[in-house]
């Protein structure tokens, strides 16, 4: 408030504030060229004192809710491969921030979500936890806020080894609370993540510990917001449908999850197309060059172990896709014949299908 916002709207009491006075002020800041999230963080701070000040009869409406904020570039972050991730969660198992780490790639949550986590919200029996708060600092100090939209709130299924992680954490907590004794100040909070005195995590203690992380790893540098990112490049990789990864991710609706992720929707459309059709071209060349007695005999292969050779899925590099996902592995047995029965002709198929999670975890 005292650097940004009194500057320029000070001069006027909060009775003659008008909107074009706040529309003024954020098109000043769009031209000075500063980050994306700087402007609507100075409209949300200048929000919720407005907020106040009605409530308390200073004044009559709230100004800042009637201005539009001016169209902003995006910033798309790459997100990791799951090598990237595993290699990643390796190089921080066994430290403090581990856990904040393991559940931004599992379960896609914001970093103000996560550091705004309450013992309160996890349930580690029922291995769900929920989405109900923000931890953000202003004004000189920490806030718990609403959640972003109203979506925002949700509740997630917690993994089984987050669900073990995060029993660790708790234990190491209550230890950290045994050793600071009068000096813990995190009883009101209840905060899942904490420092050593039960104090919140800062987001700049944060995101140095990334950036330091991604340079001993050999990654490049990205946003913390981008694990996120890559969580749900995770969840489209292993064919999650669209609707439950808005679900899980908090989005207002499945046309935000559409437009943010567009980019990796038609990577997976055209792995999948070429999964079929080396599926159809598979089973073709065989009725074609084998006889029926040699075709029964002959043994199941995997989708993946064809895809090589015919440009499917896999790549010849391991046969991962660009996220490092496995092909989806299919047991086919090619189509034989039955000439009494020509109705039961068709695709014989041996084990089913089964798509397992990928492990974020080496």
């Amino acid at each position: 408030m005292e650097g940004s916002i009194n500057p320029a709207l000070g001069r006027d009491g909060l009775t003659r504030l008008q909107p074009a006075d706040v529309q003024s002020d954020i098109n000043d800041l769009a031209q000075r060229g500063l980050p994306p999230y700087t402007i609507p963080n100075h409209r949300a701070v200048l929000r919720r004192a407005l907020n106040d000040a009605t409530r308390w009869g200073l004044c009559t409406r709230n100004v800042a809710q009637l201005v539009s904020l001016p169209r902003m570039p995006t910033e798309e972050g790459e997100p990791m491969t799951v090598m990237d991730a595993q290699r990643f969660l390796k190089e921080v198992e066994g430290t403090r921030l581990a856990v904040i780490y393991q559940v931004a790639l599992s379960l896609g949550m914001r970093q103000r979500e996560i550091l705004g986590l309450s013992w309160g919200a996890v349930n580690l029996d029922a291995q769900t936890l929920t989405v109900c708060r923000d931890l953000q600092r202003y004004g000189g100090a920490w806030h718990h806020d609403d959640p972003k939209t109203p979506k925002s709130r949700r509740v997630l299924s917690i993994p089984d080894e987050l669900t073990a992680a995060l029993r660790v954490q708790r234990t190491q907590q209550i230890e950290d609370r045994l050793r600071a004794g009068p000096v813990w100040i995190g009883n009101d909070s209840d905060l899942v993540f904490s420092r050593e005195d039960g104090r919140p995590i800062s987001n700049s203690t944060l995101t140095k510990s990334f950036q330091a992380t991604l340079e001993r790893c050999g990654l490049p540098r990205q946003r913390f917001h981008d694990l996120r990112h890559s969580a749900a490049s995770f969840m489209l990789a292993q064919g999650v449908p669209l609707r439950i990864i808005s679900e899980v991710l908090g989005h207002a609706d499945t046309a935000i999850t559409s437009r943010v992720y567009a980019h990796v929707a038609p990577e997976l459309a055209k792995e999948a197309t070429a999964s079929v059709e080396a599926l159809l071209r598979a089973s073709h060349w065989s009725h074609c060059c084998q006889s029926p007695r040699a075709m029964d005999a002959a043994p199941t292969r995997s989708l993946s172990s064809l895809t090589s050779r015919s440009g499917g899925i896999g790549r010849r590099d391991g046969l991962k896709n660009r996220w490092g996902a496995t092909p989806v592995p299919v047991r086919v047995r090619p189509s034989v014949p039955d000439h009494k029965n020509p109705a039961k002709t068709g695709f014989n198929t041996g084990e089913a299908a089964t798509v397992g999670p990928i492990r974020a975890v080496a």
